[in-house]
């Protein structure tokens, strides 16, 4: 009997209309069954089709609402197959309870090369037991997990099990919440992982602390090649962090900062530390940039291969993110004439007046300085000549040097200046003070707080799972029908420490029925007898 003709008879006796699209499919190297609306009893008649299936190596099961009970047996037949290589049951609101025997199937499997496992419902708990399988495979490369409700907790148990993952080398973590601190702990041992050559974590708000977490996985890390972070609210501050990660980065080669408020300035950033990268490829979206960046990228692709995509030349810097420079006093600039040539004021003072009368036009003094290259504006001039020119008349010449109010401004110049800096330098502290505390952000207190919940869940899907109670109350008739109607296969679910066999039967559009082993069976029949 081959597939087609198994795949007929399993519908007949589910009472269910046999799909011709399955029966063409089934001979096949591909079956692509996307969005059909199939339902879970269709899935569990194409799973018992596939039951010696050699001939299928991509399996598209995508938007078929297929629910946990469908995906259980699918998975429990698929476990022994050495053909499939790509699978994809994204869409189906599988769920925590689906998630569990998909670890199973990873446990166990050794053809499975790309799953697709997209909208999927998946919170911590579900990505908490898919670990578990991960762990433990050796052939997967390929893992979509998009369009989830992956949280901070979740990216916890994913860097785990990645941590221990040797085969892996495509993540698709988009449109989750992994936000800031999900980031921080995701990107915090990721870096430990080395077959990862592609991540994509767009769209998930990741916004300060997470360019920040990526700076520090950036430094670390010398596998990647890709790394997509469009629309995760990325600023200018962040891009600085991004331009920090790159310039400590040898091998990536690809980066997607599209859909972010960069602005110019972050532009400018990050094309410098390209300039200082291994980069190849830099996609901006429609962010615009400046002549500027267009002049860096032109001396990027004279030295190698470099493609950038961006939103277009402006004229102009934005006003977001433009970076002004701390205002220089006219003071501080002779200030810092001094500090070069290593002249005291009065050694300045004689330098200018050469024929020692003791008095220097202000004239004077302005054009010695512009010899010696101190170049002040028109209303620098003006706050200069303040400080320093003859205002009584009783004194001397009103535009005449006073000798004194200059030795007296060039001290509370540098008394202002030790205060600025020593102002700049406990806001720089205060910053690595709060840098630090976000990347050593960890899930323990989150972790704690969920525990109870996080054992009650498990309580609850042990419960569901467990029918023994329930099969002593049905008489012998039925516990017949349920040993006779499928073949039982034993399961053992992850992190859960409970063994169990699935048996499909009775009413299949109902919940799922996981039921104790034909042993047990048994007894339970010898008991009512």
């Amino acid at each position: 009997m081959n597939e087609g003709e198994r795949y007929e008879k399993i519908c007949s006796k589910l009472s269910i209309t046999p799909q011709m699209r399955v029966m063409e499919g089934l001979n096949k190297n591909c079956l692509n069954l996307k969005s059909r609306h199939l339902g879970c009893l269709q899935v569990i008649a194409i799973a018992e089709a596939l039951h010696n299936n050699s001939s299928i190596v991509n399996f598209n099961l995508e938007d078929n609402n297929a629910t946990a009970k469908g995906i259980a047996k699918l998975c429990s037949i698929l476990k022994q197959n050495l053909s499939l290589q790509l699978l994809n049951i994204g869409g189906n609101s599988i769920g925590k309870e689906g998630s569990a025997f998909v670890a199973e199937l990873l446990m166990v499997n050794e053809s499975l090369k790309e799953l697709n496992l997209s909208s999927n419902n998946f919170d911590a708990s579900a990505v908490a037991h898919l670990c578990q399988g991960l762990k433990m495979n050796s052939t997967l490369c390929v893992l979509n997990l998009s369009r989830n409700f992956i949280d901070e907790v979740g990216a916890y148990h994913l860097s785990l099990g990645l941590n221990e993952n040797r085969c892996l080398t495509e993540l698709d973590l988009s449109w989750n919440r992994l936000l800031g601190k999900g980031a921080v702990v995701l990107f915090k041992f990721l870096h430990l992982n080395k077959t990862l050559k592609r991540i994509d974590v767009s769209w998930n708000g990741l916004g300060y602390e997470g360019s920040l977490a990526i700076r520090e996985f950036l430094k670390k890390n010398s596998n990647l090649e890709e790394l997509h972070l469009n629309d995760n609210r990325i600023n200018w501050e962040g891009a600085i962090f991004i331009s920090q990660g790159l310039k400590q980065n040898t091998n990536l080669k690809y980066l997607g900062l599209a859909k972010n408020p960069l602005t110019t300035t972050g532009c400018l950033d990050v094309i410098d530390a390209v300039g200082r990268s291994k980069l190849r490829k830099l996609d901006l979206g429609d962010t615009s940039v400046t002549g500027e960046f267009e002049i860096i990228v032109m001396m990027i692709k004279k030295e190698r291969h470099f493609e950038c995509k961006h939103g277009g030349v402006v004229p102009s810097h934005d006003i977001l993110g433009q970076r002004q420079g701390r205002k220089v006093e006219p003071m501080q600039r002779v200030i810092d004439y001094m500090k070069v040539k290593q002249l005291r004021p009065t050694e300045l003072f004689r330098s200018f007046d050469k024929k020692v009368t003791k008095l220097l036009s202000f004239e004077n003094f302005m054009e010695r300085l512009e010899k010696c290259g101190i170049k002040l504006y028109k209303h620098e001039i003006a706050e200069l000549m303040k400080h320093i020119q003859i205002t009584t008349a009783e004194e001397a010449d009103s535009t005449s040097v006073n000798y004194k109010k200059m030795i007296n401004s060039v001290q509370k110049q540098i008394k202002a200046e030790r205060l600025v800096k020593a102002a700049e330098r406990q806001r720089k502290l205060k910053l690595q003070d709060y840098h630090r505390e976000i990347l050593n952000h960890s899930v323990g207190m989150t972790s704690n707080s969920n525990t109870t919940s996080n054992l009650n869940e498990t309580e609850e899907l042990k419960d569901k799972f467990n029918y023994s109670s329930r099969l002593s109350s049905l008489p012998s008739s039925n516990l017949n029908d349920i040993e006779k109607s499928m073949k039982v296969q034993r399961h053992s679910l992850p992190a859960l420490n409970h063994h169990a066999v699935v048996s499909m039967s009775g009413d299949l559009g109902k919940k799922v029925n996981i039921f104790p082993s034909p042993r047990l069976l048994s007894n339970i029949k010898s008991r009512k007898t």
